[in-house]
This record gives structure tokens, sequence and C-alpha cells, in this order.
């Protein structure tokens, strides 16, 4: 009898408490001015780039998904006289899968850099005053390192 009330006693607990693994719960710093009460549908996507003298052009595309699949969600052009010209940024739904290819063109050569990600949002309940979202993995780096810009 014992044991029965044992094991009804953790199926409950494990019913109870199931649900609340699906939630991405957040625990690292947090600045609760960047925190959304409300979860967001989409966020921005930032890129790294590298531009120096002979790179002020670099052709982006980006993609749903895995870049094998060929899905192509957006294509632009970053420059080098843009504000800031090493970070592009685009809106993008979150919980998605994205990658993107930048095109290097410089001293007779093309170089390509990939990078993916999937934007996310946890929630933040012990932080600020109110339980709110923060979103993650918003960031690809699609910098060329230095010993690759050497001729």
């Amino acid at each position: 009898m014992l044991n029965i009330r044992i094991l009804l006693i953790l199926i409950a607990l494990v019913v109870f408490l199931l649900p609340g693994c699906d939630q991405k719960v957040y625990t690292g710093p947090v600045e609760c001015a960047d925190c959304y009460q409300e979860e967001p549908n989409e966020y921005f996507l930032y890129v790294y780039l590298t531009f120096n003298d002979s790179i002020t052009e670099i052709p982006l595309v980006l993609y749903d998904g895995d870049i094998e699949n060929h899905d192509t969600v957006y294509a632009d052009t970053a420059r080098a006289e843009d504000d800031y010209p090493y970070l592009f940024d685009i809106d993008v739904k979150i919980d998605r899968e994205y990658s993107m290819s930048a095109e290097y063109r410089f001293g007779g050569k093309i170089l390509y850099a990939v990078d993916g990600t999937k934007v996310i949002t946890r929630l933040v309940t012990e932080s600020c005053d109110v339980d709110c979202y923060v979103v993650d993995d918003n960031a690809m780096d699609l910098e060329m390192k230095d010993e690759f810009l050497e001729k």
C-alpha cells in the first residue's frame, strides 16, 4: 500500500513538472530594458562582416534553414560606407533556423564565409520586476580572418 502511494505521488509530480521542462528559461545576466513582456515573433539578426581597403562590398544571401536547401529569404549587398560597416541587420522570425553566406571578392579571389543560427526567445522569471522574454542567438559571424585576407 505504501509503494502505491509513493508511486502515485511520483506520477503526480511528473505530470505537474514535465510541462515546465518545455519552457526556455534564461538564467544569465539580463538588462531588463531589453526584455519584452510579450514574446516577440520577429527580431533583428545581426551579421558581423570584414571590410578593408580592397573589400568595400559584400554580397549576402540569407537562407531559411540549411544553406544546402537553397531556400533564399533575402539577398543584399553590405557596403563599407554604411553607418556600421562591420554590422548588417535584418528582421527574421523567431524559432526558425537560418544560414547566411557572404561573398568576399579581393585580389582576384572569391572567398565565402558561412554561418547559421536559430533565433530563440528565453523566458526571464527572476531578474526583472515581471516575467519577460529576451532574444538569444541572434548573431552570425561572417568575418574573414586576417590569414585569409593576405595575398
